[in-house]
């Protein structure tokens, strides 16, 4: 599942979802991180699921030569 990158507004990844406890019982959170290095950790409610492919490699494919 890819969201938007709070600093630089690129599909970042969601790779956990876990929960921490406050004064009104716990609130789920994730760990996103965008192929800009950014990782974030914001309330699961805040973040803005989007719906893109995932990101592709930019370096070109190599075929040996045979």
């Amino acid at each position: 599942m890819y969201v938007r990158c709070p600093q630089c507004a690129q599909p970042a990844q969601i790779v956990d979802r876990f929960a921490l406890g406050s004064t009104d019982g716990p609130l789920e959170h994730v760990k996103v991180g965008c192929r800009n290095g950014h990782w974030f950790t914001p309330l699961a409610e805040d973040v803005e699921v989007l719906q893109v492919a995932p990101p592709v490699d930019d370096a070109p494919t190599r075929r040996a030569a045979a």
